[in-house]
């Protein structure tokens, strides 16, 4: 089981879907790809003030962000956006990722 939780500025992702027992594994697939594009974005972004933790083997990421105070509302529709895609993963397979400590 996949567990992420939002909060102010920040994204955490811990543990493993385990939907696919061969290959690639489509949950993982696309929680990772939003995670690090969040990290991307975010890291291209030098008044977000961006602080990462990713241990790939443990299946965690965590995305901080310490937003100066004329990029927080941008900062704010970075993660919301990311929100929404993680909900959409989330109301297909519910059994493999669950989402707490929403924002909005």
């Amino acid at each position: 089981m996949t567990r992420v939780s939002f909060g102010p500025y920040r994204l955490h992702v811990e543990g493993h879907a385990g939907y696919a027992k061969d290959g690639v594994d489509p949950v993982c697939a696309g929680v990772s790809a939003l995670g690090f594009t969040l990290l991307a974005a975010a890291d291209d972004s030098p008044e977000f003030h961006t602080h990462v933790y990713a241990n790939q083997q443990d299946g965690v990421l965590d995305v901080q962000c310490f937003p100066e105070e004329d990029a927080k509302e941008r900062c704010e529709y970075l993660f919301h956006v990311v929100q929404l895609g993680m909900e959409l993963i989330e109301s297909e397979f519910k059994d493999y990722l669950t989402i707490g400590g929403r924002n909005g």
